[in-house]
């Protein structure tokens, strides 16, 4: 074996190992919104404004505060932050996670963390009919407001849904929508 071909192979060799080391770690700053923007892009952006996201950090922050050592874990503040935005647009995971320099990976447990989170405050916020009575009040108040039928009354699964008419809907929207929707359905 000659001197030229061992050192071939020990290049070739150091080459390997050295495209199948991983890639190193970059701790990214991540940016504040609660400090970049003010009261009505925040709103804009997240749906709630400051004020209302303040007291949602104070009920879900703690259980989303994570004890670790071992890296730079996402504050609080951004997890419901990410999770809002999520909620706000519908946007494609890998898309808020390039916002705020994480992974999408990071981006879906979070968003799954602080939806479980905020779903274990529904016995707090949310109170169904419980009785006929309660259940009548609700469905009178629905039919005040938007005059909205109860055609899927005799439901067994859902005693309680609403279906607005295709004659009530097509009373509610503008002529210029009629058209248009006559002209996608090809009725035009």
């Amino acid at each position: 074996m000659t001197d030229s071909d061992s050192s071939n192979s020990d290049d070739e060799m150091v080459l390997d190992v050295l495209f199948y080391l991983p890639r190193p770690r970059f701790f990214r700053d991540r940016s504040n919104p609660l400090e970049d923007f003010d009261d009505f892009d925040f709103k804009s952006r997240f749906r709630l404004s400051k004020e209302t996201f303040v007291f949602l950090l104070h009920l879900i922050g703690n259980d989303l505060r994570r004890s670790t050592n071992r890296s730079f874990a996402i504050s609080p503040e951004i997890q419901i932050l990410v999770t809002l935005r999520y909620y706000a647009t519908g946007t494609f995971q890998a898309v808020i996670g390039d916002h705020v320099h994480v992974h999408k990976s990071t981006i879906c447990r979070t968003i799954k963390r602080v939806s479980l989170a905020i779903g274990r405050l529904r016995p707090h916020f949310i109170n169904m009919p419980r009785d006929a009575e309660e259940i009548q009040k609700v469905q009178t108040g629905f039919f005040q407001i938007e005059r909205i039928s109860k055609s899927g009354w005799g439901s067994r699964l859902y005693p309680h849904t609403y279906t607005v008419t295709k004659q009530q809907y097509w009373r509610k929207i503008s002529k210029s929508e009629r058209v248009f929707l006559l002209q996608r359905t090809g009725y035009m």
